[in-house]
């Protein structure tokens, strides 16, 4: 870190904040062109939106419920004094979210300018939502399926080529890894990518924990594991293209692509950070 500027306090403030009890995913709208929202006689760019899921517990029947909320972070919207910003809109699950992604659509249409939301739900559930509908205030929901998954979404990431094609990959606490084309939503079609199976049932969890698609070739999917194993999903050639192993056996808690160099992978493991770039031309 000795190379890396880091400013003085002077230099660095909180923009704006999200006034909200267990918040525990976020994500960019990554739409990048498009004409301006207009909510409530406020202005909004696209890529000023940013969504929110929470669970929400009724203190009554201590039951609780799942919920997707957006916020605007544009100048247009600017926070109060308390630094608190203004919510667009929201839409509730029975079911509590477990991991998010928000991504681009092939096809824009006008019913859906701001691509699409998924939600990966505890019991498994992968559910669909058009976000554009959550800010206008209509039926957002777009699907559910069931069918797919058995237990807890851990992971799930949009592939971020939407030029080429709408994919998902999603994962779950069985070890199941699925694939979505979604170039129509209406009708989703999930597949497990060749050379994925399932672990046997063991005293020790190895599912997966992380997943990122190739930033540079659109069919390259990297996924790890609780047990510090990282494979390399070859979507094109159908096939495992390559298998990565921590010395330690450390559950991996995030991956990242290089943004340009299409052969760099950086792997961070829950003990102690450590983190792992491997390149693999190598």
């Amino acid at each position: 870190l000795s190379d890396i500027y880091i400013p003085t306090s002077r230099c660095i403030m909180e923009v704006a904040s999200i006034d909200r009890d267990a918040c525990t995913s976020i994500a960019w709208c990554p739409v990048t062109s498009g004409p301006s929202l207009s909510v409530d006689r406020t202005q909004c760019l696209p890529w000023y939106l940013l969504a929110c899921i929470r669970q929400e517990v009724d203190g009554r029947s201590f039951t609780s419920t799942g919920q997707i909320e957006i916020f605007n972070t544009s100048p247009s919207g600017a926070p109060n004094a308390s630094h608190r910003l203004q919510s667009l809109g929201s839409c509730t699950s029975k079911l509590n979210f477990t991991a998010m992604s928000w991504g681009q659509q092939t096809k824009v249409t006008p019913q859906s300018p701001l691509g699409l939301l998924a939600g990966g739900m505890e019991d498994g559930t992968v559910t669909f939502w058009n976000p554009y509908n959550i800010v206008q205030g209509t039926n957002a929901l777009l699907g559910s399926y069931r069918e797919q998954h058995k237990s807890k979404i851990t992971a799930m990431q949009f592939n971020p080529s939407a030029a080429q094609h709408t994919w998902l990959a999603s994962a779950d606490d069985s070890d199941s890894l699925f694939v979505w084309d979604l170039s129509k939503p209406s009708s989703p079609v999930a597949q497990q990518p060749p050379g994925h199976a399932s672990t046997a049932p063991s005293s020790y969890p190895k599912y997966i924990t992380t997943l990122a698609w190739n930033n540079s070739v659109s069919h390259i999917l990297a996924v790890s594991s609780m047990v510090g194993e990282t494979k390399i999903y070859d979507l094109r050639n159908k096939k495992v293209a390559l298998t990565l192993n921590c010395k330690d056996m450390q559950r991996a808690q995030s991956l990242a692509w290089h943004p340009t160099k299409a052969r760099q992978l950086a792997v961070c493991y829950a003990r102690g950070g450590e983190v792992e770039i491997w390149d693999l031309k190598q």
